[in-house]
């Protein structure tokens, strides 16, 4: 059941992509984002991510909210920095639960794991980050997926 809403709301949401970029644009991908992670469609989300960036959505804080959150159940750390790093360069800054969330999705992958003190420690000074520091700790995070050191 859960499937067949989430496909009937992509369906659906198909007709309205090509709207003006208004508030009521971001809220029905929001909704879709919901449905999808809600189904587990983890992938579907990230395509979802896709259409908002190649139709200059404006995220706002619960789009990456969902977003990050899709990354919780497989631990994928690397699908949650494409989603860090775009919340950043559109300046909306993570509150301390999006830390909190990171470090679990970090704990529970293989290549991060080692690296999920971070989130901890920016956790610990929420609201005092910037943009440029928290763009400097997933570009470096970012290097253990490429296998840059």
């Amino acid at each position: 059941m859960k499937k067949q809403r989430a496909d009937e709301a992509y369906g659906g949401f198909q007709n309205i992509r090509n709207l003006a970029n208004e508030p009521g644009l971001t809220h029905s991908y929001n909704e879709l984002l919901w449905n999808v992670v809600q189904n587990g469609e983890m992938v579907t989300a990230k395509s979802i991510f896709k259409e908002m960036v190649d139709d200059n959505v404006k995220m706002d804080i619960e789009s990456y909210a969902l977003l990050i959150g899709s990354c919780v159940p497989d631990s994928n750390a690397n699908r949650s920095l494409l989603y860090l790093e775009n919340m950043a360069q559109n300046n909306v800054m993570p509150t301390k639960v999006f830390y909190e969330t990171l470090s679990q999705i970090f704990k529970g992958d293989e290549k991060g794991k080692a690296q999920a003190a971070v989130w901890d420690q920016l956790a610990q000074k929420a609201g005092q980050v910037t943009k440029e520091e928290l763009l400097n700790v997933v570009g470096k995070l970012q290097n253990i997926y490429t296998d840059k050191q």
